[in-house]
């Protein structure tokens, strides 16, 4: 009896060793995850007209039976999975090994902010590894310039002021020059306003503004790290040759809301509360609204007595974004150029169907 046990344990023991290495639990880990631009270069700001690439590098320390998997995921600001690709896998050999996606259009963009890149490694059906080590910004390009209007003649405003919406670049650069091509700009400002004042007293003569020229002016949006993620159309304006302010104006945006009876995507309600916060009466002021930086709608405000306030309703739709960004601007120039305009982000209940999730191709890189 005690020699048959001896037998068959050594002969489970040479069992043991003739199979093959890969039938017991394999070992593989994430060793480095990247987004970065067409070019190849890793960045952390892109604008949602651009390309992305993502790659994921992988380590397997001990084989398994079945292929890795490498699965993308992206996740939008507000952290909805906007992104999946899981078909790119490699052999489970003991190596390093790598998959990558190019060429990746922005199709995901839901909406300004920062974005999430997960990593997971699937092997036996199971997650084995993953990494969310990697975030990046997304810029809409768009940025409307809304005062001076193109072509404008005879400005009288002093200081001159300028106006644009943009959607989500963390600062702006405004720039004025003398030549449509700004090769010398006479002047440049960044700021992470909506607007801008020219100097009144500038350091240069140059730099003087005088009537009866015409000057140019455009806006570009600016990454933290100083890249240029969004540029506006170039407007043109004349200053009258004597300019005169206007006193004891002061129209403000002061309440931006959503209307619960909006009925999404086809019909979203918007609210924009102004107020007469100026010493006379203002009558015929424009109200415009932006959408992710996009006209959307406008209101006309017939008459406002001073301390007077009064609600502009806009519909717009079809809206097919879960997170929007929007701007109420007035088009008037008054003493506080600051309180002309209001943006707010909101949430938009879209109905189950219209929450797509995207599925791009890709392609794989293996390394034994």
């Amino acid at each position: 009896m005690k020699a048959n046990k001896i037998c068959a344990l050594l002969t489970a023991a040479a069992l043991a060793f003739l199979l093959p290495a890969r039938a017991f639990a394999g070992s593989v880990i994430i060793t480095k995850t990247a987004v970065t631009d067409t070019s190849g270069a890793s960045r952390s700001f892109f604008s949602s007209s651009e390309r992305i690439n993502l790659r994921i590098e992988s380590y397997c320390s001990s084989a398994y039976d079945s292929r890795i998997f490498y699965k993308f995921y992206i996740f939008n600001p507000s952290g909805a999975r906007v992104f999946l690709h899981d078909s790119n896998s490699t052999e489970a050999n003991v190596g390093s090994g790598a998959s990558s996606l190019r060429n990746i259009p922005m199709n995901f963009y839901s909406g300004p902010g920062m974005y999430r890149f997960r990593a997971e490694l699937v092997a036996d059906d199971k997650v084995q590894a993953f990494d969310e080590s990697k975030s990046f910004t997304v810029y809409s390009p768009i940025i409307t310039l809304t005062y001076p209007y193109d072509g404008l003649i005879d400005l009288m405003d002093k200081p001159v002021t300028f106006r644009w919406v943009g959607s989500g670049a963390p600062k702006y650069r405004v720039s004025v020059a003398e030549e449509r091509s700004f090769y010398n700009p006479l002047w440049t400002l960044e700021t992470p306003a909506s607007y801008a004042q020219y100097p009144l007293n500038p350091p240069e003569d140059r730099q003087k503004l005088s009537g009866g020229t015409q000057y140019y002016w455009k806006v570009e949006g600016i990454s933290s790290d100083g890249s240029r993620v969004a540029s506006s159309d170039i407007y043109a304006f004349t200053l009258k040759k004597e300019a005169v302010s206007v006193s004891y104006r002061n129209l403000a945006v002061t309440g931006l809301e959503y209307d619960p009876m909006s009925a999404p995507p086809d019909k979203v309600i918007l609210k924009a509360e102004i107020s007469n916060m100026g010493n006379q009466s203002e009558a015929a002021v424009k109200v415009n609204l932006f959408v992710g930086g996009v006209l959307s709608g406008f209101a006309q405000l017939n008459s406002l007595m001073p301390s007077g306030k009064t609600e502009a309703l806009f519909e717009i739709g079809p809206i097919r974004q879960e997170n929007i960004i929007v701007t109420a601007m007035l088009e008037v120039a008054d003493e506080n150029a600051k309180d002309n305009v209001l943006t707010k982000s909101f949430s938009v209940p879209l109905p189950e169907e219209w929450r797509n999730v995207p599925k791009i191709l890709g392609r794989v890189v293996e390394r034994g």
